[in-house]
């Protein structure tokens, strides 16, 4: 055999041009890929964020069901006069919400400042806030007490041996209880702007004191009023304080501050 010669035999090119398209297809395959991962990443990402989303509005949804409870819901505001503060006769006023025949009620808050009066947020009437009046309480195997979730907050209290809880998520939204406890009149109260629980002595001189939502807040805690004598009243660290009105000056003392706590706890 000569010397020089090139022995190698020559490929076929169907041969050569199978392993190009191999090559080719091998390629595409993993550029497919790549682009086919990015586009699964991106929507999981985005399938993540709604999931999240949707999980968070349906804990929503849970957190302020009243779990049965009928009647703790708010009405609609009124509609407010042009200034919820008025002068007459040397006297002031604020804007009490429309009575029954839509005649504009006023709290006597004679003794108060107008920049006071005008510091009063929200004005959404008087009662729009349901306070609960007759408390009826269920037994722990109760219809309404089974639908309360474990890590459901509660406002705890006991008294004798006797162990009552209130839903926080009902507290949010009557704020006020007109409850009997021991023989003694109590007011259990929520404040959901501030977070805070309070629980007050609900008799003056032996009468009992019915307290109401008068529809306004000062500097982030409710102001309530009594639906005997129109006083409004307001927290104070020496207890519940009325403000203004024939009962201005009284005092309803603190009885506690109790803790909030899970159901389940």
């Amino acid at each position: 055999m000569d010397e020089g010669l090139n022995t190698t035999q020559p490929q076929p090119v169907s041969s050569v041009m199978s392993r190009s398209v191999t090559w080719l297809r091998r390629v595409v395959c993993a550029g497919l890929a790549v682009v086919g991962f990015s586009v699964v990443l991106n929507l999981g990402g985005k399938l993540w964020i709604e999931l999240r989303s949707l999980a968070g509005e349906w804990a929503s949804a849970r957190d302020a069901d009243p779990m049965g409870f009928i009647g703790v819901s708010g009405d609609q505001p009124d509609i407010k006069p042009p200034s919820c503060v008025r002068e007459d006769g040397g006297r002031m006023y604020l804007w009490a919400g429309n009575g029954i025949k839509g005649q504009a009620g006023w709290f006597d808050v004679t003794g108060h400042s107008r920049a006071t009066l005008v510091s009063f947020r929200y004005a959404l009437g008087r009662d729009k806030v349901k306070t609960i009046d007759y408390p009826i309480f269920q037994p722990v195997d109760g219809e309404i007490v089974g639908r309360i979730y474990p890590e459901r907050p509660v406002i705890g209290l006991e008294y004798d041996g006797e162990a009552r809880a209130y839903p926080l998520t009902v507290m949010k939204k009557v704020e006020v209880v007109n409850d009997v406890y021991g023989g003694s009149p109590i007011a259990v109260t929520y404040c959901p702007l501030l977070d805070h629980a309070a629980v007050y002595e609900r008799s003056l001189d032996g009468v009992p004191i019915s307290l109401g939502s008068s529809g306004y807040c000062y500097q982030e805690a409710f102001v309530l009023y009594d639906r005997a004598t129109d006083s409004l009243w307001y927290p104070k660290p020496e207890g519940l304080t009325a403000i203004s009105g024939p009962l201005q000056g009284r005092v309803l003392p603190v009885r506690e501050f109790p803790r909030t706590v899970t159901w389940g706890a």
